[in-house]
């Protein structure tokens, strides 16, 4: 699976992602320019938030009418973002701060847990690896594990 954006395009595998609606022409996947995009581990959900703060989750399975599955706001700042692989988890970083947020609850997302990564430089990269545990990682390849056991908390990655 490649995913990548171009300005407010969104492709995967060379595809381009459409916003779609049953009364008029489909458009870009954002109005406003792509800032990141992320996925679930296996493809299943795709994620994408732009300048303007808008986040949209994708489910790439789906006929093209229908392949967005959740959209929000208030993400303006977002420099990563991931998707658990059934959609109910959302990952969001802003600097060295993920927050994990709930969509369970159609927008808004209902804020689960937040904390600071102790990472050398913002977080570039999320992972979930579970419902329950996020990757998270820096530039410079720095990793520690966000998770839940039973409280958030962040672990440093063994290697």
């Amino acid at each position: 699976m490649i995913l990548r954006s171009e300005g407010n395009q969104l492709f995967l595998d060379n595809t381009e992602v459409r916003e779609s609606a049953s009364h008029r022409d489909s458009g870009p996947a954002h109005s406003q320019k792509i800032s990141c995009v992320g996925s679930s581990s296996t493809g299943a959900r795709i994620v994408s938030a732009d300048e303007a703060g808008q986040l949209k989750v994708w489910d790439p399975s789906r006929e093209k009418m229908s392949q967005r599955v959740w959209c929000g706001s208030d993400f303006k700042e977002a420099c990563a973002v991931s998707v658990s692989e059934n959609g109910r988890r959302l990952a969001v970083a802003v600097g060295l701060v993920v927050t994990i947020y709930d969509l369970e609850v159609h927008p808004p997302a209902k804020k689960l847990e937040s904390a600071q990564m102790p990472l050398s430089e913002k977080v570039t990269f999320l992972q979930f690896t579970d419902d329950d545990h996020v990757m998270c990682s820096d530039s410079t390849g720095k990793k520690v594990i966000f998770e839940r056991d039973p409280a958030w908390k962040v672990k440093p990655v063994k290697e």
